[in-house]
């Protein structure tokens, strides 16, 4: 799905949010991209309180990965309409941020990379691409006990993948 699908699933799940008593969702914009699209960040915790723990995920670094953003979606979603006590209790504790597009010119074009042609997931020990100085302000900013990085095997990938070293016989 291009980044404006999943950006419409976002503005979506962050407006039915105002409605959910005990959830509070809220997005920001924290970049853009080389073409000028926005990098969102949603941030989901308990209304009223004041979470301890950040745990952030970053999903379609490659825009060829569409997976991890609708597992980011399917989760954003879970946790507005949950009812369940314990996964409220969590939301006590911790705040949810989620980047579901982090590549939003890729995920539009279906490319790998950014743009400029450039794999953003290279990019991290120089940060010269916008979209990855966009991430890591957001992550040096809320300094997450934990990141979650989504990515995918796809058909053309040729770096080989971990079925590939499984021990015979599975896992």
């Amino acid at each position: 799905a291009r980044a404006e699908a999943i950006g419409d699933g976002v503005i979506a799940l962050v407006a039915a949010s105002e409605r959910h008593r005990q959830v509070a969702m809220a997005s920001q914009v924290i970049g853009h991209s080389q073409r000028g699209r926005d990098l969102t960040m949603v941030s989901v915790s308990r209304r009223g309180a004041s979470a301890k723990v950040t745990v952030m995920v970053v999903a379609r670094q490659h825009g060829n990965e569409p997976a991890g953003s609708y597992g980011v979606l399917q989760l954003l979603r879970l946790w507005l309409t949950t009812s369940d006590p314990a996964l409220l209790d969590l939301l006590s504790e911790v705040t949810l941020c989620a980047v579901p597009v982090a590549n939003p010119d890729g995920s539009d074009a279906f490319e790998r990379c950014t743009a400029c042609g450039l794999n953003p997931n290279r990019d991290w020990t120089s940060q010269g691409l916008p979209e990855t100085q966009a991430l890591a302000a957001a992550i040096r900013e809320r300094s997450p006990a934990a990141l979650l990085d989504l990515h995918e095997e796809t058909p053309i990938d040729d770096e080989g993948n971990f079925v590939m070293f499984l021990p015979a016989g599975g896992a």
